[in-house]
């Protein structure tokens, strides 16, 4: 029987999307047929020794792959331990699920990379445009990268009338209000403020009265690319602002319900009826919060940006898309927006949240995705890795020297800024 290490963090990630994200991959894994598992856990905070003890055990269990199913620590401090643990024998070949971090942790990859080019690794992004995105700082472009969305715990996100019905009355909602959702961090690259004016723009000539909810923790990380800083508590001071300006109308409503964990976020995507994300963050990767929502039967918008636009590719018929601008600050256009948010009520009142459900269970739960790690795993012929190239180099370069604010000129964003993440606007 073949083995499989799986590497992770033993302690919970900062963020409820990738404690989500590292469970249900370890459930996919888990399901593959033919295949021995074992999780092999490590801390952020491990010494070099502590880094050695484990690469010492996983040595000895001799897997045939081991997988990083985690953002942290970066796995290139891992593999160095694993390269001496393992001494002369066959290297184990390794499978990288990357994270939104990957441009961040570059300073670690690139020290790293002669450790790197002593395995055979396959890159495993969640979505197209971050393979992209990955693939234009290799050596060789054609090197192993592949593409494949995060999976959902079906069990928990799903659509269920009788929970439709549950959390709507629980939460006060009329049967003639439309109920639009978000969630995830309330941040600006999120672009929550933006949705906020939309929503309150749209809600004044709308037919039907709408409410707005939303879902995360409130954060003044503001932009540190650019330099942007926010003093504590700002967000929270601007969005409350604009909810007291939106509650002034009789035919709008926004609800701010705090942050959420997982099994209270479920009831409330099967209450709305309609996701809307417009974040347009730098590393944007994919979208657990849009995926947790198609997979409840949302109809979803999306901006065009980064990991979010491959849900339109996937699930085309209960996805819409609002158009971006890479030029601009925000790169949400408020008109072009509210447009698109009208565009997407009406989809949505059309839309059937049962078949909706049913048809992202098919490309996101955890069984279709399993099948789908198992054509990775059982890939031949992978060359061991060849190398960061000059732009991944300029990129540690500048992280480096332009701490405070590395990507812009000015209040403008840099021509290096450009270079790497006009992948993820197109």
């Amino acid at each position: 029987m073949q083995k499989i290490a799986i590497v992770t963090k033993s302690a919970l990630a900062d963020w409820q999307s990738c404690r989500s994200i590292t469970a249900n991959l370890i459930e996919s894994y888990r399901r593959i047929l033919g295949v021995e598992i074992r999780v092999f856990e490590i801390e952020e905070s491990n010494t070099i020794y502590d880094l050695y003890s484990v690469a010492s055990d996983l040595s000895k269990w001799a897997p045939g792959h081991v997988i990083f199913v985690d953002y942290k620590p970066c796995p290139a401090l891992v593999l160095k331990a694993l390269n001496e643990a393992f001494a002369d024998r066959v290297l184990p070949r390794i499978i990288i699920h990357v994270f939104g971090d990957f441009v961040l942790e570059s300073p670690v990859w690139i020290s790293h990379e002669e450790v790197l080019k002593r395995f055979k690794i396959t890159w495993v992004c969640a979505s197209s445009r971050q393979a992209k995105l990955v693939s234009q700082f290799l050596q060789n472009e054609n090197s192993t990268v592949n593409h494949l969305p995060f999976p959902v715990n079906m069990e928990q996100f799903h659509y269920s009338e009788g929970r439709r019905e549950l959390e709507r009355s629980n939460l006060s909602l009329e049967a003639s209000e439309f109920v639009i959702f978000y969630s995830g961090r309330l941040s600006l690259q999120k672009n929550v403020i933006q949705l906020v004016q939309i929503f309150t723009s749209l809600a004044k000539v709308f037919p039907q009265p709408l409410v707005l909810l939303l879902a995360g923790p409130i954060d003044d990380l503001g932009n540190p690319y650019f330099g942007r800083h926010h003093p504590e508590g700002l967000m929270s001071y601007r969005l409350q602002t604009l909810f007291s300006e939106a509650n002034r109308s009789s035919t709008s409503e926004v609800r701010y319900l705090g942050d959420l964990n997982s099994q209270e976020l479920a009831p409330v995507y099967n209450a709305a009826d309609l996701f809307v994300s417009l974040s347009t963050h730098n590393d944007e990767d994919y979208g657990m919060s849009p995926a947790e929502a198609l997979m409840s039967g949302c109809f979803c918008l999306l901006s065009d940006w980064g990991g979010y636009s491959d849900f339109n590719q996937i699930l085309p018929q209960q996805t819409a898309l609002a158009p971006i601008n890479f030029n601009s600050d925000s790169r949400i256009d408020l008109n072009n927006a509210t447009k698109a948010l009208f565009g997407a009520i009406l989809l949505a009142q059309q839309s059937n949240m049962k078949l909706n459900s049913d048809r992202a269970a098919q490309v996101l739960s955890c069984s279709n995705i399993s099948q789908r790690l198992e054509k990775i795993i059982g890939q031949k012929e992978l060359r061991n890795f060849q190398g960061w190239n000059s732009l991944f180099r300029e990129v540690k370069y500048t992280l480096a020297i332009k701490g405070a604010a590395p990507f812009a000129v000015g209040q403008n964003p840099s021509e290096l800024y450009k270079r790497v993440y006009s992948v993820y606007a197109n």
